[in-house]
């Protein structure tokens, strides 16, 4: 469940513009500009991490055993960090900028996607680059894992995409594809900008719309 938190009572110094975006070992993990903030959930003081990025940070990921954890941002580097001694301790160079990643434990490596519209993937270890697929014509929003060995990114164009698989893209949203969730197996939630939420069946393989969670309001005159 989310961890919902009064960010200007406990730690007025902050950006309000901040994300609460991960747990780890009873801290919470902000993204801010140029290095991610550390809220001790215990004391609820908030502690700015030594970064070396340099503008904002765009997405933050950590590894299950929440170890370490990873950070891309306008600056075109992807970040590994220690979460037990917050240090970051490797880096790697990306296309252009990083706008979202994500941790896939069972090939033990790193996926990132980019304000170009690629989709990177990146040794755990030592953030050697193994691959690269350009699947979106703008930011990707966000990589998902949605069953074993396949992976969904959502963007800007309006796409999902399916990095490193045979499935095509599929055209989803006229204006902008904001993020992505599973509610239940091989049903995918879409945020579609003003269109709304659309819940897609991975099961099937052509493109096909399953229900609308949300219509504006001229969608809901024009239905029955």
């Amino acid at each position: 469940l989310p961890l919902l938190i009064p960010l200007q009572t406990m730690c007025p110094e902050i950006n309000t513009s901040v994300v609460l975006v991960l747990k780890l070992l009873n801290r919470v993990l902000l993204r801010d500009f140029s290095a991610p903030v550390c809220v001790d959930l215990a004391t609820m003081k908030s502690m700015k991490l030594a970064s070396d990025h340099r503008g904002w940070i765009f997405d933050l990921a950590a590894t299950e055993n929440e170890k370490y954890f990873f950070s891309v941002g306008e600056d075109a580097t992807l970040k590994k960090w220690s979460a037990s001694s917050w240090i970051a301790i490797d880096s790697a160079e990306l296309d252009s900028s990083g706008s979202s990643v994500m941790v896939w434990e069972e090939k033990s490596s790193v996926l990132v996607g980019t304000k170009k519209g690629t989709v990177s993937e990146f040794s755990f270890n030592d953030l050697k680059k193994l691959r690269s697929v350009e699947l979106h014509k703008d930011w990707v929003r966000r990589i998902l894992q949605v069953s074993p060995g396949l992976i969904v990114s959502c963007s800007f164009d309006g796409h999902l995409a399916f990095p490193f698989s045979d499935f095509a893209p599929i055209k989803v949203s006229a204006q902008f594809v904001e993020d992505l969730t599973m509610i239940e197996p091989n049903r995918l939630a879409c945020s579609c900008s003003s269109e709304g939420i659309k819940i897609f069946d991975l099961r099937i393989k052509k493109k096909k719309k399953v229900e609308s969670a949300c219509q504006s309001p001229a969608d809901k005159k024009a239905s029955p």
